[in-house]
C-alpha cells in the first residue's frame, strides 16, 4: 500500500524522482510494470468494446437504443425469414446479436434492420 502511494506521489509531482533512493526505485518498477499491464488490459477491453459496437456504415451513429427492441431466436428468425437452426449457427458472427450471458442471446432489432438493408456489416 505504501508503495502505491509513493507512486502516486510521483505520478502527481515527477520532479520528486531525484529525492527517491536506489532501493525505492528498485521497489517500484515491478509495481509500475502491474499497473501497465492493467491498463494495457483495460484498454484492450475497451477497444473490444467499441469493436462489437460499430456503428453501422454510412450512419454517423448506431440505431438509438430507446427505439430497438432485442428478439429472441425465433423472433429473429421470422423477421429475417430464415430458420432457427441457420440464426443459431450463424448468428454468432453477425453484428446484430447480443450475448446477455454464457447461455442467453438475443438479436437486436434496428441492427438486423441495418444489416438487411446493407447499412450494416459483418
Amino acid at each position: 500500500m505504501a508503495l502505491r502511494l509513493v507512486l502516486e506521489e510521483l505520478l502527481a509531482s515527477p520532479e520528486e524522482l531525484d529525492h527517491l533512493d536506489r532501493d525505492g526505485a528498485l521497489s517500484l518498477l515491478p509495481l509500475i510494470d502491474e499497473q501497465v499491464g492493467r491498463l494495457h488490459r483495460l484498454r484492450t477491453d475497451l477497444l473490444l468494446l467499441l469493436l462489437k459496437q460499430k456503428s453501422p456504415v454510412g450512419s454517423a451513429q448506431a440505431p438509438d437504443p430507446a427505439e430497438d427492441r432485442f428478439l429472441n431466436c425465433e423472433q429473429a428468425a421470422a423477421f429475417m425469414n430464415v430458420s432457427r437452426q441457420w440464426l443459431r449457427v450463424h448468428g454468432r458472427k453477425m453484428p446484430f446479436t447480443v450475448k446477455l450471458s454464457q447461455r442467453t442471446v438475443r438479436y437486436s432489432e434496428a441492427r438486423i434492420r441495418a444489416f438487411m438493408s446493407g447499412e450494416l456489416t459483418i
